[in-house]
């Protein structure tokens, strides 16, 4: 997507954080903004702030996690500006602790918001971006957790890796309808997610960490320090969209721990001789793969690894 002037896009978890980085980068660049947030004071008081850069500005408060209160905001969201162009389902928690001490509740409420909230997302939006057939975006927020697991993010890692193969699924089978599909990746940037307990809903209480108030407040600290700001990550968002990339990385100082990774990796696989007919029928699909990244992946990336 070239040209966002008049566009409308859809933006969750926009009160604060990424989500208002995003706002503001798009409201300057002319597109309609429908800001969503489970926080009525914080989103209404964001709103006002975007609206110094773009008057078309609307709210809806809603949680993400209610797939039949965001139907009813996407039918909202169309009535109050119309067609919707650009998606981005990017509302998250974190909670952090040893995955061996989660509950059932720290599970079913990282799981609701960080990959319900996704697919609640697609399934209300994606039907009026296609009927409308003038193309569009899809902005799925993961995460570096997406490629980096770590000792204290179990839960929400499996929920980013869980986006992360939902989002390049997507981007195969949304290419040919001309709907670009991005998966944002950030890494530490000066958001409030270190505040996460605070919205923990009462019907999933039954929390398997301790809070810690001082790690809470010194994690906060350290966000501002070094973390990354969120009108930075909003415009390397906007420039995902305007070149269709697939991966949106906001912090290449990560590139060698990912690389890291996938050598460790591809260490474990056995050095053996290939069965060929495995090996021929693996290559149907992976021939298909690269067919349509050759054709899709308009800045040629795909080149650079064959």
């Amino acid at each position: 997507m070239k040209d966002f002037n008049g566009k409308t896009a859809f933006i969750t978890g926009a009160a604060n954080g990424i989500g208002l980085g995003m706002s503001i980068t798009f409201a300057r660049a002319g597109i309609n903004i429908i800001m969503s947030d489970i926080r009525k004071d914080d989103l209404d008081k964001a709103a006002e702030e975007i609206k110094k850069y773009n008057k078309g500005v609307y709210t809806i408060t809603v949680d993400v996690s209610d797939r039949t209160a965001l139907k009813e905001a996407a039918d909202e969201a169309e009535r109050a500006f119309g067609k919707i162009h650009i998606l981005c389902n990017n509302a998250g928690i974190n909670i952090f602790g040893p995955i061996d001490q989660a509950t059932y509740d720290d599970w079913d409420w990282m799981i609701n918001v960080n990959l319900y909230g996704v697919i609640n997302g697609l399934m209300s939006f994606l039907p009026k971006i296609k009927v409308h057939g003038e193309g569009g975006h899809i902005v799925n927020t993961a995460s570096m957790a997406a490629f980096v697991s770590s000792h204290a993010t179990g839960v929400y890692s499996a929920t980013k890796h869980a986006v992360r193969g939902l989002t390049e699924t997507l981007w195969y089978n949304l290419a040919p309808q001309n709907i670009g599909v991005s998966m944002l990746c950030p890494g530490f940037v000066n958001t409030n997610i270190h505040k996460t307990e605070e919205l923990r809903p009462e019907q999933f209480k039954n929390r398997g960490y301790a809070t810690d108030p001082k790690m809470s407040e010194g994690l906060g600290k350290l966000m501002q320090d070094v973390g990354m700001s969120v009108l930075e990550v909003g415009e390397r968002v906007l420039r995902g969209i305007r070149n269709n990339d697939l991966f949106i990385f906001s912090h290449p100082e990560m590139k060698e721990e990912v690389e890291e990774n996938f050598k460790w990796i591809l260490s474990y696989f056995p050095e053996e001789e290939i069965n060929q007919k495995r090996k021929d029928f693996e290559n149907l699909r992976r021939s298909a793969n690269i067919r349509d990244r050759i054709k899709y992946d308009t800045r040629n990336k795909v080149k650079h690894v064959l």
